[in-house]
């Protein structure tokens, strides 16, 4: 690891354990109940600090028995369903089969995520892809899983000749990004922003005020906030960590 990797990750890891509960999985706080979404929003940060070089503790056998009952609990949306799948797949917790059909609105989120389910090896129901929309979608997240689709079915938008610039000028002058350009910033956008401008082989406008408004968001608890001075959240810290991991691509040695 380094700097400032190896003080983020010790504040990280004390917030992320923080958030374990003794019958297993993650909460978005210490007094609430685990949920999928956050047991899937701390095994990822857990995954990208133990990338970053740092000693992260192996699953044990409470997450996986969680992670386990929560997979056969019926009726899940593509996108809990994922993070389920997800999870299993990072502790070791092998699938019972194939995950029932998932039925619901043939939108782009519900394409991308039963994308996901495939790529973790859950099969729903419903088409399996998207065909790229005649022009780009409206928000950045829309924008990435768009690209993500498009790749995964062979396919070069039109539109995304142009994506790279666009997401450039949802870089604000705090140095974060917005859902489009003129919007607030929020660290979720700079993950995803990041993200797009990696896969269509850009960079940021500015590099160091974003990796600033990303560490500004650290808290005192060791986790990051959506933005500067609000309470810090799993899928926040989350978000936060991918950003900076993303950032060290076009760090210099």
């Amino acid at each position: 690891m380094r700097p400032p990797w190896d003080e983020i990750a010790d504040g990280v890891l004390r917030f992320v354990a923080a958030r374990r509960k003794a019958a297993g999985g993650y909460a978005a706080t210490p007094l609430l109940p685990a949920t999928a979404e956050d047991t899937y929003h701390a095994l990822r940060t857990l995954e990208a600090l133990e990338a970053a070089g740092a000693a992260v503790p192996p699953p044990d056998a409470g997450l996986r028995e969680w992670i386990a009952g929560e997979l056969g609990v019926p009726g899940r949306d593509p996108r809990t369903l994922y993070h389920l799948c997800w999870s299993a797949r990072r502790v070791g917790v092998p699938a019972a089969g194939p995950a029932p059909g998932v039925g619901g609105r043939d939108t782009l989120e519900a394409r991308f995520w039963r994308h996901r389910l495939r790529e973790a090896g859950c099969v729903a129901a419903g088409p399996a892809g998207a065909p790229a929309p005649a022009r780009r979608p409206p928000v950045v997240r829309e924008v990435w899983m768009a690209l993500v689709l498009a790749r995964a079915a062979g396919e070069a938008p039109g539109w995304a000749a142009g994506a790279a610039a666009w997401v450039r000028a949802c870089q604000n002058g705090d140095g974060g990004f917005g859902c489009r350009p003129g919007t607030t910033s929020f660290v979720e956008h700079c993950h995803t922003a990041l993200r797009v401008l990696a896969m269509l082989g850009a960079v940021p406008r500015d590099l160091a005020a974003a990796r600033t408004y990303v560490l500004a968001c650290r808290t005192g608890a060791g986790g990051f906030a959506r933005i500067h001075g609000a309470a810090a959240f799993l899928d926040a810290t989350r978000h936060a960590v991918g950003a900076l991991r993303l950032l060290d691509r076009w760090r210099p040695a």
